[in-house]
């Protein structure tokens, strides 16, 4: 019978894809706990560092200035990617949600980071995975593009002071989390 007609077969499909979507919940929860108690600690023995928490951090950002650089980089792709096209067909109050959803992101990586959480936790790879949806909105980047991006943002200083404005470390924390990501999801 059909896979697609037998519900037998469509149900034991489903569960599996529950189970294996359980499995990485239970994963996010416990590094979600593993935060808490982390963090917990720290502010006890106050050896917790300071995590700023702007609410626009891309306020004024103008995607038109990167323009040259990013062709040249990223080439062609990037010159019929559509960022711009993204940009200019959106209003001036979902540009500036994107960009408080982007700012409050880079703040949940950086409590990520200051918790001690590896690169290659799930609960990283899940905030990754919302930015490269994000991203893949004007542009598709392969694993290779993708982890060479987050080296330019921690090298570029003028991404790199934007990412320090939130966390001491988190251009390299970044860095290091988009190549693993890229290796892990995007190869």
């Amino acid at each position: 019978m059909d896979r697609h007609t037998d519900p037998v077969v469509a149900l034991r499909e489903h569960h599996e894809r529950l189970l294996t979507e359980r499995d990485r919940l239970d994963s996010v929860i416990a590094s979600v706990a593993g935060t808490i108690a982390e963090l917990r600690h720290d502010k006890e023995m106050g050896t917790m560092r300071k995590i700023n928490q702007p609410e626009n951090l891309f306020a004024g950002f103008d995607p038109e200035s990167y323009r040259d650089e990013a062709a040249r980089q990223y080439g062609e792709q990037w010159e019929n990617a559509g960022q711009l096209r993204l940009i200019e067909s959106s209003s001036p109050e979902e540009l500036e949600r994107m960009q408080r959803e982007a700012t409050a992101a880079l703040v949940r990586m950086a409590g990520l980071m200051e918790a001690g959480t590896p690169v290659d936790d799930p609960a990283v790879f899940t905030e990754l995975d919302a930015h490269y949806a994000q991203m893949a909105k004007f542009w598709t980047p392969s694993a290779e593009e993708y982890a060479s991006f987050g080296a330019m943002q921690a090298e570029d200083e003028r991404f790199r002071a934007e990412y320090e404005r939130v966390a001491a470390g988190l251009a390299e924390f970044m860095r290091d989390a988009m190549a693993a990501y890229a290796a892990a999801r995007l190869s």
